[in-house]
């Protein structure tokens, strides 16, 4: 099924708007739309967003909570793993309605969810605050299709639809993927560069920062 052709749902952000897109890889096409900003998201789809992103995340970081939220893990925390989808639910139905927020969903032929990313204006605390600033919260794409260059082209199409609103992009990192970041055009940010008020509030806000973690953060008007 091509899930472009379906003329029932308008799915098109308010601010930045990306229209719907396929990518295709050597395990087949994924079609990608943005959320209907238009209507309020079901608790349902809300969980399937904030389920996928922790799925993949929580095989990305080495930080000693994650084996907490690994299905596969011995450890794996079936309480813990549920308490931490119902905050990013909580958090997503306040975010979701700025009309600067992106969220972009790729789905295959079975319509699975298989990559997604989600930005914002940076406003994490009253430090840690810019309205010309993209946040780009998280970015995920299921194992089956990496190695595809589907995180490259789902970043640049995001960052190309809010060069003209935003002017800078800021990012925190699991340290296991900085590399992808900086091939993006992305410079890490100097502690030594960064005022005690800021540091401070980062580490209040991520506790894995700065031993799992890196700071980021890239000039949109030069992309690509």
């Amino acid at each position: 099924m091509n899930y472009l052709s379906n003329n029932n749902i308008s799915f098109t952000s308010i601010n930045n708007p990306i229209k719907p897109f396929v990518l295709k890889t050597k395990d087949g096409n994924l079609y990608f739309k943005e959320i209907d900003y238009n209507k309020k998201p079901t608790k349902r789809e809300l969980k399937e967003i904030g389920s996928f992103f922790l799925d993949n995340f929580a095989y990305t970081s080495a930080h000693p909570f994650w084996k907490y939220c690994q299905k596969t893990n011995s450890q794996f925390d079936k309480n813990t793993y549920k308490e931490y989808v119902k905050e990013l639910v909580d958090s997503y139905k306040t975010t979701f309605k700025n009309p600067d927020t992106t969220v972009l969903l790729g789905r295959n032929n079975k319509n699975e969810l298989c990559a997604a990313l989600y930005t914002l204006p940076l406003n994490l605390s009253k430090v840690v605050k810019n309205n010309k600033t993209l946040y780009v919260d998280s970015l995920a794409v299921n194992e089956q299709y990496r190695n595809n260059h589907v995180s490259k082209q789902l970043l640049e199409k995001v960052l190309n639809s809010s060069s003209d609103r935003f002017q800078n992009s800021f990012l925190i990192a699991y340290n296991e993927v900085v590399p992808f970041y900086l091939r993006q055009g992305y410079n890490v940010l100097d502690n030594n560069s960064l005022d005690d008020d800021f540091i401070r509030s980062i580490k209040e806000l991520r506790k894995d920062y700065p031993q799992y973690c890196t700071l980021m953060t890239k000039k949109l008007d030069v992309l690509g």
